[in-house]
């Protein structure tokens, strides 16, 4: 084989690289906003059966987004779901909090079934920001809870940040199953790509925490495979006088407000009453 030849089978690993880089990078946000495709007509039919109110929340920059209102009490928690699911979708979770007293408003992001937009992390800062004023039309500051569950915890975390920046901190913050950053998780499942140079919305829990300023709670599956629990080690440690809650043997999508001892800490973060007693096995 000539020189030339060599030089050309020598660099076609490069290019095969390069390539694969390109397309990652061209292909992240569909990877890491997988949305659910569900029509509106399905979700609103679906929240008459469950006797949820279905309401539309405004954003500063013209976004229109759905999310239901389910529930009545005195506290009310502020959903943030993970990066694959969406309002509707997560009803035991509802189920058990309004059982317990509290009411739940969950609103879908930008580009999510019923919202309008493409989602970025910058609008979905811009998405928490409205939902919170959507709580606030019915609660005060300190009636309201903010809950994330992975990717949703990156957002409720920097909100929680924004609002005890400005002095309007919530009732208490619990974080479930979520990360460091974005681009931390990206690295531990990506290690043979530049991730650290390509990520793009890079939702960085790690350095937003410490501004926090209220009563926080990291729960996390001790078998999480998706998000590593040290995530929530990390995160636990850099929150001001958070709480760690490790729920053996569960995994990444189990509902770990099903155990018993997650439950009981939630209940006292979030101030409310304890529940009927029921089974304490993680389950989603």
């Amino acid at each position: 084989m000539s020189r030339s030849g060599l030089l050309r089978l020598a660099l076609f690993p490069l290019l095969v690289y390069g390539l694969v880089v390109l397309g990652m990078a061209g292909l992240q946000r569909g990877i890491l906003f997988p949305a659910p495709r569900v029509e509106r007509a399905v979700l609103d039919a679906l929240a008459a059966d469950r006797g949820a109110q279905v309401v539309e929340v405004r954003t500063e920059d013209g976004e229109r987004l759905y999310g239901w209102r389910q529930g009545q009490g005195p506290v009310l928690v502020l959903y943030f779901s993970g990066n694959g699911a969406s309002v509707g979708g997560d009803p035991d979770r509802a189920a058990r909090l309004v059982q317990a007293g509290a009411a739940v408003l969950h609103v879908n992001y930008r580009g999510y079934p019923g919202s309008t937009g493409s989602p970025s992390e910058e609008g979905l800062r811009a998405d928490a920001r409205a939902a919170w004023q959507e709580a606030r039309r019915s609660h005060a500051a300190q009636d309201v809870v903010l809950m994330g569950k992975s990717l949703g915890g990156g957002v409720a975390i920097g909100l929680a940040a924004e609002l005890s920046r400005r002095g309007e901190p919530p009732r208490a913050l619990v974080v479930e199953s979520s990360f460091r950053s974005v681009v931390d998780v990206a690295a531990e499942h990506y290690g043979w790509l530049p991730v650290r140079r390509l990520v793009r919305d890079r939702f960085d829990s790690l350095a937003l925490a410490p501004a926090v300023a209220c009563p926080s709670l990291v729960l996390h599956g001790a078998e999480d495979t998706l998000i590593d629990v040290q995530h929530g080690r990390d995160l636990a440690v850099v929150l001001p006088g958070a709480r760690l809650v490790e729920v053996q043997g569960a995994g990444h999508n189990e509902l770990l407000l099903a155990d018993t001892a997650a439950w009981a800490a939630f209940e006292e973060v979030a101030g409310l009453s304890p529940a009927p007693a029921r089974s304490a096995a993680p389950g989603g």
